[in-house]
Protein backbone atom coordinates (compact mmCIF):
# COMPACT_ATOMS: atom_id res chain seq x y z
CA UNK A 1 0.00 0.00 0.00
CA UNK A 2 1.59 3.65 -0.96
CA UNK A 3 -0.64 6.93 -0.33
CA UNK A 4 -0.19 10.67 -0.48
CA UNK A 5 -2.50 13.92 -0.16
CA UNK A 6 -5.58 11.24 -0.01
CA UNK A 7 -4.75 8.91 -3.10
CA UNK A 8 -3.66 5.67 -2.77
CA UNK A 9 -2.58 2.70 -4.57
CA UNK A 10 -2.71 -0.91 -3.32
CA UNK A 11 -1.73 -4.40 -4.61
CA UNK A 12 -1.73 -7.91 -3.33
CA UNK A 13 -0.46 -11.03 -5.24
CA UNK A 14 -1.50 -14.23 -4.01
CA UNK A 15 -0.38 -18.07 -4.46
CA UNK A 16 -1.29 -21.21 -2.87
CA UNK A 17 0.28 -24.74 -3.61
CA UNK A 18 -0.80 -28.22 -2.79
CA UNK A 19 0.14 -31.89 -3.09
CA UNK A 20 -3.50 -32.83 -3.23
CA UNK A 21 -5.85 -29.93 -3.84
CA UNK A 22 -5.87 -27.17 -6.70
CA UNK A 23 -3.59 -24.49 -7.01
CA UNK A 24 -4.83 -21.36 -6.20
CA UNK A 25 -2.89 -18.12 -7.46
CA UNK A 26 -4.48 -14.42 -8.22
CA UNK A 27 -3.61 -10.72 -7.74
CA UNK A 28 -5.75 -7.91 -6.18
CA UNK A 29 -5.20 -3.90 -7.65
CA UNK A 30 -7.02 -0.50 -5.74
CA UNK A 31 -6.36 2.70 -6.52
CA UNK A 32 -8.59 4.75 -4.22
CA UNK A 33 -8.85 8.40 -2.87
CA UNK A 34 -10.48 9.28 0.32
CA UNK A 35 -10.87 12.95 1.78
CA UNK A 36 -12.39 14.25 5.09
CA UNK A 37 -16.23 13.10 4.25
CA UNK A 38 -16.06 11.14 1.16
CA UNK A 39 -14.30 8.39 -0.46
CA UNK A 40 -14.11 6.53 -3.78
CA UNK A 41 -12.32 3.19 -4.69
CA UNK A 42 -11.82 1.48 -8.19
CA UNK A 43 -9.89 -2.50 -8.09
CA UNK A 44 -9.30 -4.98 -10.13
CA UNK A 45 -9.02 -8.77 -8.83
CA UNK A 46 -7.87 -11.70 -11.10
CA UNK A 47 -7.78 -15.60 -9.38
CA UNK A 48 -7.39 -18.64 -10.96
CA UNK A 49 -7.78 -22.29 -9.50
CA UNK A 50 -6.93 -25.27 -11.13
CA UNK A 51 -4.34 -27.59 -11.54
CA UNK A 52 -2.77 -30.43 -14.04
CA UNK A 53 -2.51 -33.40 -11.22
CA UNK A 54 0.12 -35.58 -13.73
CA UNK A 55 -2.18 -35.48 -16.46
CA UNK A 56 -5.26 -36.43 -14.22
CA UNK A 57 -6.97 -33.34 -14.29
CA UNK A 58 -7.11 -30.70 -16.99
CA UNK A 59 -10.06 -28.58 -15.60
CA UNK A 60 -9.23 -24.79 -14.11
CA UNK A 61 -11.71 -21.94 -13.31
CA UNK A 62 -10.78 -18.38 -13.51
CA UNK A 63 -12.58 -15.21 -11.63
CA UNK A 64 -11.99 -11.81 -12.32
CA UNK A 65 -13.73 -9.15 -10.58
CA UNK A 66 -13.88 -5.13 -11.44
CA UNK A 67 -15.07 -2.94 -8.43
CA UNK A 68 -15.94 1.02 -8.20
CA UNK A 69 -17.50 2.00 -5.22
CA UNK A 70 -17.76 5.12 -2.79
CA UNK A 71 -18.54 6.27 0.55
CA UNK A 72 -19.77 9.11 2.31
CA UNK A 73 -19.77 10.28 5.95
CA UNK A 74 -23.43 12.00 6.55
CA UNK A 75 -22.01 13.03 10.08
CA UNK A 76 -18.96 11.47 12.39
CA UNK A 77 -21.60 8.85 13.71
CA UNK A 78 -23.58 7.94 10.45
CA UNK A 79 -22.31 7.21 6.18
CA UNK A 80 -23.76 5.64 3.43
CA UNK A 81 -22.02 3.34 1.09
CA UNK A 82 -22.64 1.61 -2.40
CA UNK A 83 -21.26 0.72 -5.61
CA UNK A 84 -21.03 -1.54 -8.87
CA UNK A 85 -18.65 -5.01 -9.39
CA UNK A 86 -19.07 -6.87 -11.83
CA UNK A 87 -17.80 -10.54 -12.21
CA UNK A 88 -16.65 -13.01 -14.88
CA UNK A 89 -16.37 -16.54 -14.16
CA UNK A 90 -14.78 -19.10 -16.37
CA UNK A 91 -15.16 -22.82 -15.19
CA UNK A 92 -14.36 -24.17 -18.33
CA UNK A 93 -12.02 -27.52 -19.39
CA UNK A 94 -8.99 -26.39 -21.27
CA UNK A 95 -10.90 -28.50 -24.40
CA UNK A 96 -13.53 -25.76 -24.36
CA UNK A 97 -11.58 -21.96 -23.21
CA UNK A 98 -14.81 -20.16 -24.79
CA UNK A 99 -17.01 -21.39 -21.53
CA UNK A 100 -17.82 -19.43 -18.68
CA UNK A 101 -20.37 -16.66 -17.57
CA UNK A 102 -20.56 -13.43 -15.52
CA UNK A 103 -22.56 -11.67 -12.56
CA UNK A 104 -23.14 -7.55 -12.25
CA UNK A 105 -24.31 -6.55 -8.99
CA UNK A 106 -25.00 -3.13 -6.92
CA UNK A 107 -24.68 -2.67 -3.32
CA UNK A 108 -25.55 -0.61 -0.56
CA UNK A 109 -24.65 -0.21 2.22
CA UNK A 110 -24.75 2.22 5.49
CA UNK A 111 -22.27 2.45 8.59
CA UNK A 112 -23.05 3.79 12.03
CA UNK A 113 -20.86 4.71 14.37
CA UNK A 114 -21.90 4.04 18.72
Amino acid sequence: TLGYAGFGVDATVTRQTSLFENELHGFDLGFSYQSTRWAARLSLSGYREGADLYGIENKFRSIMSVELGASYHITSRLGVRGGVRYYDYRDQWLINPAAGDNAQMIFLGGRLDF
